[in-house]
């Protein structure tokens, strides 16, 4: 949605994008840290309120990594209803903890089911195009 106006849509295209995973083991605890870093451009509006300033600029890129955050979460609770590690984040934990990955690798499908995923995303719009304005940060 554009902001200022739910009713309206942005086009944001994302050009490159690279996630960082790391398992956590803390106090009896396995968490997974997920940092996403990415970037993309602003292609079109179908709001007529002028987006590009500073202020709306930054917005849309915290909007951005919003919905990319809520789309990684849905895609982790996907694959962990059906117990299907297809991040890799078991090899991920026996090449970092080797000693609890041998405690835990028989249970692994129903340990990763359950495993909490703690997300990071940064976000950053790089160009504007298909509109009739540009916008410089200085």
């Amino acid at each position: 949605p554009a902001p200022g106006d739910e009713t309206r849509d942005v086009t944001i295209e994302i050009i490159s994008s690279q996630a960082t995973v790391k398992p956590v083991w803390k106090e009896g605890e396995l968490r997974m840290m997920v940092q996403i870093t990415a970037e993309g451009n602003f292609y079109d509006q179908t709001s007529s309120k002028p987006l590009l300033n500073l202020e709306t600029f930054r917005l849309l890129e915290k909007l951005s990594a919003g919905q990319i955050e809520d789309e990684m979460k849905q895609a982790i609770s996907k694959a962990q209803h059906y117990q299907a590690d297809i991040f890799g984040w078991g090899r991920l934990l026996e090449r970092e903890y080797p000693p609890i990955w041998s405690q835990v690798e028989q249970d692994w499908p129903q340990i990763f089911s359950g495993l909490q995923a703690d997300i990071q995303v940064n976000f950053e719009l790089r160009r504007t195009y298909l509109t009739d304005e540009s916008f410089v940060i200085r």
